[in-house]
């Protein structure tokens, strides 16, 4: 109820938080990725709406997992990332405020692009469906190039599945490896089915 007379008076900003998403331990031991780090990404923006604008505060989760890789003569580098991300659905007077709802994974990989330096020269391959939280879910697989330790390029694959709506959250998985480590995509494929939300 105090959310909602922040929101009709503007006293304070009204606040939004997802919860953490996780990928299970079994999961986990199966395809040799490690948890490295849950964090909250914070947002801060004003939204009109039709009784005036409302300073919000969105704070989304990312839970990262790594798996490191020889890579030749660039040694071994934690070059296979696993990223789940949530982000809650935000719902003012009046107004609805999804901006994630309505991205597809091609959207997502323009945003990734533009967040990371490192990775440019990102092309869309193919889309395909894997079981993300019991459902079917559009998976985008895009050729990328990504700078390493030196300056060096290499080619990598970039997995980025359609948001998914769960309960009050929007939920996104991506997957980036290098091109050159075999089958590498059933285990980013096996990464995504064992995602949980709740305990779902």
């Amino acid at each position: 109820m105090a959310g909602c007379l922040n929101a009709l008076t503007g006293r304070e900003p009204v606040e939004f938080e997802a919860e953490p998403a996780a990928v299970s331990d079994a999961t986990l031991d199966a395809t040799g990725y490690t948890h490295a780090d849950t964090d909250p990404i914070v947002h801060e923006r004003t939204v009109s709406t039709p009784i005036g604008d409302r300073d919000v505060v969105v704070r989304n989760w990312a839970a990262e997992y790594h798996r490191a890789l020889e890579l030749g003569s660039l040694g071994t580098a934690q070059m296979a990332v696993f990223t789940v991300l949530t982000t809650p659905q935000v719902s003012l007077p009046g107004r609805e405020f999804n901006p994630v709802a309505d991205m597809s994974s091609r959207d997502l990989a323009e945003e990734v692009q533009s967040e990371y330096d490192e990775l440019d020269a990102v092309e869309h391959v193919v889309d395909e469906t894997v079981e993300l939280l019991g459902s079917p879910t559009t998976i985008g697989v895009f050729d990328a190039e990504a700078v390493v330790t030196g300056g060096v390029r290499i080619g990598v694959d970039l997995r980025i599945s359609d948001p998914v709506s769960v309960d009050d959250d929007y939920l996104v998985v991506v997957g980036v490896y290098p091109s050159i480590i075999p089958d590498e995509d059933e285990t980013v494929r096996e990464l995504t089915r064992g995602v949980e939300y709740d305990g779902r």
